[in-house]
């Protein structure tokens, strides 16, 4: 009896072992399942937040395009204006030595936006 008892003990401490050693697996299968399941939840945050600032910058980009191009309109359109200005007071009052000054400033103004 004493010899089944000290092989049912052997057996046990064997099976023990064994399960042991298989939650150690386990658990060693399910910590590095849950590393790569965070680091592939971590490329795609970066990933969308690398989309994210790219389209923040073209739009900032877009924004800023449209900036320079209302600036050449309005640079275009006080030059237009200058113009029209020594125009007026050269048939209105047959000026010439002051409407030169205004129309060379008018045409510079005019040829640095096109």
């Amino acid at each position: 009896k004493a010899l089944q008892f000290q092989e049912a003990k052997e057996k046990r401490q064997k099976t023990l072992a064994a399960l042991d050693t298989m939650m150690k697996g386990k658990d060693e299968e399910a910590i590095k399942k849950l590393l790569e399941q965070k680091q592939q939840e971590e490329a795609e945050l970066q990933e969308r937040l690398g989309e994210a600032s790219q389209k923040k910058q073209a739009e900032l980009m877009s924004l800023r395009e449209q900036k320079e191009e209302v600036m050449r309109r309005i640079h275009v359109v006080e030059a237009i204006l200058i113009i029209l200005c020594v125009a007026f007071s050269c048939s209105k009052r047959r000026l010439e030595c002051n409407s030169d000054k205004n129309f060379d400033r008018a045409s510079s103004l005019f040829t640095s936006t096109n």
